[in-house]
């Protein structure tokens, strides 16, 4: 999975939804034809995963909760 999965935003959980979701996705990308529209889905869905976010526009650390605002 890439880079943009920090462990301190999201719990134990919420990751183990993220990698299965990201597995299911690799499976019916395997299983079916590229011309099926769920492994057209699925391969946007992978790329979603794989792909490289700027970090100056996305960082997870801003999702943290600060103070009481």
């Amino acid at each position: 999975m890439c880079d943009v999965v920090d462990h301190d935003v999201l719990g134990p959980k919420q990751y183990a939804i993220l990698l299965e979701v990201y597995e299911s996705a690799r499976r019916i990308e395997a299983k079916l034809p590229r011309t099926h529209i769920a492994s057209i889905a699925a391969r946007r869905l992978i790329a979603a995963f794989n792909g490289k976010a700027d970090s100056a526009s996305f960082d997870l650390r801003l999702a943290r909760p600060q103070g009481h605002a």
